[in-house]
């Protein structure tokens, strides 16, 4: 036979097998031998159900009717010929020929397994079988992400797709609602991220074989967002070798977004200070050298920071032990409305190199307006608003230190609003448009005829008309 009869043969087989997806069932053998045909027997053990690209497939089973030929081979038909060739013949003393057969699947489609067999006077003759190759459905690594970025961010979002057979179709979804029918492929990209971009992205990859959905919650955080240190450095002067010190931080920092969590932290690789309990800065000067040290404390939210630097100077303990306190603000500046008090602790405002000194505190001049026990309160009166300033004076038994603290009263203004009444009239003297605390206001009810004054209401109560 001529190859190209040969590869006519193929083409028909192929052809001929679109729609049988499984094994031709087994054929009783001797009527086929008995009129010289080839006949493939598989064995019915052999699994060729839910095949996939790289899947090995064997087969095994019985020949018969190959002694009527001078060769006989078996091929894989469809994208390679993998071929068996049988040792047998017309010389052949067997009618059954057993067979086991290894083909490594490369493509998807129905796959001819086709026996084909040759004699001297030119004829030939074949068999077949059919096989159904799947593809891998797509599979994701992670079905789920959160992702948080800032304003102006480049977003890329892409489908983990770890395996599946091509072609796939990718579609994106936003919010459950929104088909983003521009994007087509396994990536959405974001060029300049804006907080009306949050959301929860979808991008469903769907092949012939399956489908699979990868989600993605995007949340996008505005720039003026960040936390922000309420000053740039903070000074922590005089400490003693071989003592330690420590200050709060959280109170020294803001954070616009109250939904986020900050951590504050120490940069660098060998810090000298610690962070402990929760954001108190501790520095402890045991076996180091005097000297002045610097470090940088950072607040982050996860995504915005804002950081501070903490200078510490580290002194003898000789000269700390002869160091008189002091305050580490030349002026205490507090402002009040008039009628109300105003407070602060002088101990947040006083310092003493030796932490052992226990610290006293009084007032130098007396303000008929201001005492001072463990808080300093300045309590305002009505017609007091002004400028006021009184000293404070620390000290730890042995020297003193002074500050001045300067408070500013201001002001209290208040309307006043009398209804008129249905029945009578009500006069007011004087008639401004806003009161000072302390004013004093006249205030007649004058009845209708035929009525009589009863009482006032609101926040004047009494029962004179005038």
């Amino acid at each position: 036979m001529k190859k190209t009869d040969i590869s006519l043969l193929f083409l028909v087989l192929a052809v001929w097998s679109l729609g049988h997806l499984a094994c031709k069932p087994p054929v009783d053998p001797t009527s086929k031998v008995e009129n010289a045909d080839l006949v493939i027997e598989i064995d019915s053990s052999t699994s060729i159900s839910d095949l996939v690209i790289g899947d090995t497939i064997s087969f095994q089973g019985n020949v018969f009717g190959a002694h009527h030929f001078d060769s006989v081979r078996i091929q894989i038909f469809k994208d390679a010929f993998d071929t068996l060739i049988l040792p047998v013949g017309n010389k052949s003393p067997s009618r059954t020929h057993p067979f086991r057969f290894t083909h490594q699947l490369q493509s998807t489609d129905t796959v001819a397994i086709v026996l084909l067999g040759f004699r001297t006077d030119g004829a030939a003759i074949s068999d077949s079988a059919f096989v159904f190759v799947q593809g891998i459905p797509p599979s994701l690594s992670s079905a789920s992400r959160d992702l948080s970025v800032l304003e102006q961010d480049r977003v890329v979002l892409r489908a983990p797709l770890t395996q599946g057979t091509p072609p796939f179709e990718y579609t994106w979804v936003r919010d459950d609602t929104l088909t983003l029918g521009s994007v087509t492929t396994d990536s959405l990209i974001i060029s300049e991220a804006r907080t009306s971009d949050a959301g929860t992205y979808e991008c469903r990859v769907v092949s012939p074989w399956g489908e699979a959905t990868a989600t993605f919650h995007l949340s996008v955080r505005a720039l003026n967002n960040a936390p922000v240190w309420t000053s740039d450095t903070i000074t922590l002067d005089n400490l003693a070798q071989g003592k330690a010190t420590s200050v709060p931080l959280r109170d020294k920092v803001e954070d616009p977004d109250p939904n986020q969590t900050l951590e504050i932290s120490i940069l660098g690789e060998s810090p000298i200070g610690a962070i402990v309990d929760d954001g108190v800065y501790t520095f402890s000067a045991e076996g180091v050298a005097i000297g002045t040290y610097v470090e940088y404390v950072r607040a982050s939210d996860g995504a915005l920071s804002d950081t501070i630097c903490i200078i510490t100077s580290v002194v003898s303990s000789d000269d700390v032990a002869n160091s008189p306190p002091f305050w580490t603000r030349d002026t205490l500046n507090l402002k009040v409305e008039e009628g109300d008090t105003v407070a602060f602790a002088p101990s947040d405002s006083a310092a003493d190199a030796d932490t052992a000194d226990v610290l006293r505190f009084y007032l130098v001049d007396s303000l008929s307006r201001s005492s001072l026990d463990t808080l300093y309160r300045f309590a305002s009166e009505p017609g007091d608003s002004g400028v006021y300033f009184e000293r404070i004076r620390v000290t730890d038994g042995l020297a003193w230190d002074t500050v001045v603290v300067q408070t500013t009263v201001s002001p209290a203004y208040f309307t006043l609003t009398v209804p008129a009444p249905s029945n009578g009239s009500v006069s007011v003297e004087p008639v401004r448009n806003s009161y000072r605390m302390g004013d004093s206001i006249t205030l007649v009810a004058t009845p209708g005829s035929g009525y009589q004054f009863k009482e006032w209401g609101g926040d004047v109560i009494g029962y004179n008309p005038h």
